[in-house]
């Protein structure tokens, strides 16, 4: 897949819940963070997510027909230091990032 985007999907908030009311990952919201990127004034970046070099994902689009191994197509990448195979997690992770 050639990723026309990637997304953090661990970074998450969540509303104030007290002992004893459990954990609900539905919940869960993505939290927008000030990466340390700045743009050409200096100014610190807020970022949904890093979009993928144009001229790179075209010249890689331009030669799909000569890779054999599957098919290329173009995504979203959903990236986290998570480790999880939970199937209803990764959906909810695909319908909230379209990843």
């Amino acid at each position: 897949m050639l990723g026309v985007k990637s997304v953090n999907t661990a970074a998450m908030r969540t509303d104030r819940k007290e002992v004893g009311q459990g954990i609900d990952t539905g919940d869960w919201k993505p939290f927008n963070m000030v990466l340390g990127l700045r743009d050409s004034n200096d100014e610190k970046l807020k970022a949904d997510d890093m979009a993928g070099d144009p001229a790179l994902l075209e010249a890689a689009y331009a030669i799909r027909d000569h890779y054999k191994s599957g098919k290329v197509v173009k995504g979203v990448i959903g990236t986290a230091d998570q480790w999880n195979w939970e199937l209803d997690r990764l959906n909810q992770i695909r319908s909230v990032y379209k990843s």
